[in-house]
């Protein structure tokens, strides 16, 4: 009845084992980096966890189709505004690099719309240009109902997900 002898089961345990542990450990380790960026530049942890999650699933070395690079997928062009001299694309990857810059453009957008993640969250992926567009009495009052309205289906999409990452992780 059993297809696998006692040897091969034992085989598979171990196989399993070395391939979770390690991605396990990853993840921790990216979460501590992003809980001490997020505190270390006053934001709540969960939304920079939440943010990264959508942004790279907190993969430190992806790059998007427009350019975006690292575990919170910042411009080149948005990361030598935030730092210099300007970052290169593999520096960009690295994990702890990528979690201080993304965390401290995030809290420039935080306080460019006064602590409204909506906002920030909007302005981090549609860029704050188009996001000043949008603004009206509807963003502050009803926040969910603003969101709706924005006119970029992926920035629409992109705050509920964030903003569904970070309650789950809080």
């Amino acid at each position: 009845p059993n297809a696998f002898t006692p040897a091969q089961r034992l085989w598979m345990i171990v196989a399993i084992y070395l391939t979770v542990i390690p991605w396990f450990y990853a993840i921790g380790t990216m979460v501590a980096l992003l809980q001490d960026a997020a505190r270390s530049h006053g934001i709540e942890p969960h939304l920079l966890q939440g943010l990264a999650r959508q942004e790279s699933r907190l993969t430190a070395t992806g790059q998007s189709a427009a350019g975006a690079v690292g575990l919170l997928q910042l411009m080149p062009s948005t990361a030598a505004e935030l730092i210099e001299p300007a970052p290169d694309q593999q520096a960009l990857q690295t994990p702890e690099l990528s979690a201080e810059l993304g965390a401290r453009y995030l809290k420039q957008m935080l306080d460019a719309h006064n602590g409204s993640a909506w906002l920030a969250l909007a302005a981090y992926n549609a860029g704050p240009g188009a996001v000043s567009n949008w603004i009206n009495p509807s963003a502050e009052e009803l926040p969910e109902l603003w969101v709706e309205m924005i006119p970029y289906p992926e920035t629409r999409l992109y705050v509920k997900k964030v903003l569904g990452n970070r309650w789950s992780y809080a």
